[in-house]
């Protein structure tokens, strides 16, 4: 109760001089102390008059002004309220790494509950320049170059490489993936991955399902015909 009263002292005093400017008015002006009547314009039923339509000028005006408070507080909670929901039924991209069948992907997951569109990636030079195949730095640019859509639950696999070609290649190289993007055109994505944590995992073998990482490469629009291509050549090493 104090803190409230603190925060509004303003509005308090403002009161408070309302309410007694006219009662002390017409205090000074009966008692008649020491003041020479020519300095007084009009007597005082006129002074109380021009007092009683001033003062009630200010209510009309204070109850406007609470009016304008009430209102703007309303649509602020208006607003929380629908920021509060748009964070509960947004899409959520996650960004990891999946380790199948003696090969390295990244996985783009939507674990929000709206749809992920107009997905933009973009990865890091050095990284591509990395890649142990020269097919799969074709893939990363054109996954650059062509934003897709993923639905709730829905994940996307893009291929690194295969464990013995990486573990070879990058052993003791220090390769670091950055991926920044957005989705939705107005959520961002930064993620980095040191890859030396998956190199000295020696490729502990993940449980998500060949399936899934075929459903997540395989995309019947043209646009991500690359993505399959790495699927068949995964296909050629697991058969």
């Amino acid at each position: 109760m104090w803190h409230k009263i603190i925060n509004n002292w303003k509005y308090i005093v403002v009161g408070i001089t309302i309410v007694l400017t006219p009662i002390l008015l017409n205090f000074i002006l009966l008692l008649q102390i020491g003041i020479p009547e020519q300095l007084i314009v009009g007597d005082s039923k006129s002074w109380l008059s021009f007092w009683g339509t001033y003062t009630g000028s200010i209510g009309t005006i204070l109850m406007v002004f609470i009016t304008y408070k009430t209102l703007k507080q309303n649509n602020e909670q208006l607003d929380e309220l629908k920021r509060q929901w748009e964070d509960e039924h947004r899409p959520r991209i996650n960004i990891s790494i999946a380790i199948y069948r003696k090969a390295l992907f990244i996985k783009i997951k939507n674990i929000g509950v709206g749809n992920a569109t107009n997905i933009k990636l973009s990865f890091n030079k050095d990284f591509i320049m990395k890649l142990p195949k020269e097919n799969y730095k074709e893939l990363y640019t054109n996954v650059e170059k062509r934003p897709f859509s993923i639905e709730p639950g829905g994940a996307k696999y893009i291929i690194i490489g295969f464990c013995e070609d990486i573990q070879k290649d990058w052993e003791n190289k220090n390769v670091v993936l950055n991926i920044v993007g957005e989705y939705c055109s107005k959520y961002t994505i930064n993620e980095t991955f040191c890859m030396e944590d998956f190199i000295t995992q020696r490729f502990v073998v993940v449980k998500d399902a060949l399936s899934e990482i075929a459903d997540g490469l395989s995309c019947p629009n043209s646009n991500h015909y690359p993505i399959q291509q790495s699927l068949d050549i995964i296909a050629k090493h697991t058969s």
